[in-house]
């Protein structure tokens, strides 16, 4: 896996850029997905590089990005980019008691990630959780079709 990188240097990296942690959870028998926690203890926030804002978010938020942004490569590279690229769908587990933070009162969080990004935002029913997720999480599918990733 392209984020852990040669002696966990590319890992080390990430941890040390966002100030967060990074785990890797082991594979989960009948399950072909990997889970990948992303957390940080402190109040700092980080500059957001992924655009010319004087926008900070927290260091763990900072992480996912540049996460996602390492697994995107892997999956399409820059020499495979046109405009047929298909969408990139990223899932990502949140614990039932932090589904408000991402939902916001009456979806309004929601729908500002949705307009701001033109990503298709989904709350996935429970049917859908994979195998090795937790009782208490709740899935978001979150769909963008590349050349939005990196503008």
């Amino acid at each position: 896996m392209s984020i852990i990188g040669g002696c966990c240097k590319i890992l080390i990296k990430l941890e040390s850029e966002t100030n967060s942690t990074i785990d890797f959870t082991d594979k989960v028998f009948g399950c072909g997905e990997r889970f990948i926690t992303i957390y940080n203890t402190n109040d700092e926030t980080n500059d957001f590089d992924g655009i010319e804002t004087d926008q900070r978010v927290c260091p763990s938020q900072d992480a996912l990005f540049k996460v996602h942004d390492i697994v995107v490569d892997d999956e399409v590279g820059p020499d495979e980019v046109d405009d047929m690229t298909p969408q990139v769908t990223t899932r990502l587990l949140v614990s039932s008691d932090q589904i408000g933070c991402v939902i916001g009162k009456g979806g309004e969080i929601l729908q500002t990630i949705r307009t701001k990004t033109g990503a298709q935002i989904l709350i996935m029913n429970d049917n859908h959780l994979p195998t090795c997720a937790l009782s208490n999480d709740e899935l978001i599918q979150v769909s963008l079709h590349f050349l939005l990733c990196h503008v």
